[in-house]
Formats: structure tokens, sequence, C-alpha cells
């Protein structure tokens, strides 16, 4: 199954003027990903204060990662960590549950979810009825530094400043098709392209057997 995920950081200028990616564990599959060696954080969205993780692969700047996992995979937490103004480290984790079996991508990319113009593909709706009120804007994971408005399950951790040093989320994503993920538009201009993605050491082992190595075993 393909994966894409969006790890990303809201840092408001007033507040921080250096920010940096730590690294990305998703034990499930077997993956710990280091800044400087496997990612990069760039700004890719219009906002600059965005910064959004992706792989240490070309020049250009992209929103998040591909992942090839294994077929079986269902739910899957990545723990994204990021430094701030070289003092306070900050500890996102979020909880994916992929809704769905009849398609082997998804993405937390919710621009892709809809029924989508015959100009970008002409797929047809696929936004779970869980999420029928979300909007990305509110409801599409992210870091912050203090409080914002976010929707969804959403737990924040303060620090003694009022700084968001650990956050959790729980967020559903829909089984997309494949084409719909790594096809080239306006829409998905600055996805990664597959050539880029991250495969997990998973790939090739039956995720359901107990007596295969563990999961943490695997990531090292």
């Amino acid at each position: 199954m393909l994966l894409h995920i969006t790890p990303k950081l809201y840092q408001p200028a007033e507040r921080f003027h250096t920010a940096c990616l730590v690294d990305i564990v998703i034990p499930q599959l077997g993956l710990h990903l280091r800044e400087g060696k496997d990612l990069v954080a760039k700004t890719p969205y219009p906002d600059k204060h965005y910064l959004v993780a992706g792989r240490k692969y070309g020049r250009k700047s992209v929103t998040g990662i591909f992942i090839e996992a294994p077929d079986k995979i269902r739910t899957f937490t990545a723990t994204t960590r990021w430094a701030v103004s070289a003092e306070y480290l900050l500890t996102h984790s979020v909880e994916y549950d992929i809704l769905g079996a009849d398609c082997d991508a998804a993405s937390d990319n919710m621009m892709l979810w809809g029924n989508l113009h015959h100009s970008h593909g002409g797929w047809p709706c696929r936004w779970p009825d869980v999420a029928k009120d979300w909007v990305p804007n509110t409801h599409a994971p992210q870091m912050d530094t203090y409080k914002s408005n976010r929707g969804g399950d959403v737990r924040d951790k303060h620090n003694e400043h009022g700084l968001i040093v650990e956050r959790f989320e729980r967020f559903v994503i829909p089984a997309l098709e494949r084409e719909r993920v790594i096809m080239r538009n306006n829409l998905t201009d600055r996805m990664p392209t597959l050539e880029s993605a991250f495969v997990s050491p998973l790939c090739d082992l039956d995720i359901t057997d107990q007596s295969k190595p563990s999961l943490m075993q695997l990531a090292g």
C-alpha cells in the first residue's frame, strides 16, 4: 500500500525565527527517518509559516512523504519531533486509521478525498462519513507552537510558557486509488514523486504473523 503523510509545523514568525525537523518514527512500519540523512523540512505552501517534512530528494519543496507499506496495514502512528529556538523539543504523534480495503493507497491530503473534476482525474468521492464536517484548515494533522483552532480528536500538553510540547491526534484517512495519489496536475504539483518513496522493511513480511521479528527489532 502506498501511504502519503504530511508532517508539518506551523510556526508564527513573531514567536519563533528558527525551527527545524528532528526525526519521524513509525514503529508499525519499522521506520526511523532522520533530518539531514533521510528528510528535510521546507516551505511548499503559499503560507511560509508552515514547515513540511519531505524526503531529502531533489530540490523541489514537496508536501510530505510517500511510504510503500505492507498491504495489510490499517493503523499506524507517525511521531514527528521538531526543535524550536534551539531550546524546545516538540513531539507530534498522529494515529492514522485507514478506512476501506478496496484501494491500495491512502493520503492525509484531504483535497484528494472528494469528487474530483475531470481535469484532476475525475475520481469519485471517497470522503468518509465520519469526516463529513471536516475541513483541511482545522482538521488536517499539524503541529502548532501555541493554542490553535483545531478540530477532531486532538490532545495537547503545554509547558510553563504555554508552548505545546506534545500533541496527540487520531485521524482517519480513506483508502484511495493509487493513480489518484500519484497523478500530476495543478492540484498535486507539490506531492512527492513515486521514485522518492520510502519502503518499509516490513513489506516482505506478513504483519499478522506473530512469529516474525518484532517491529521495534526491525526498526533498530
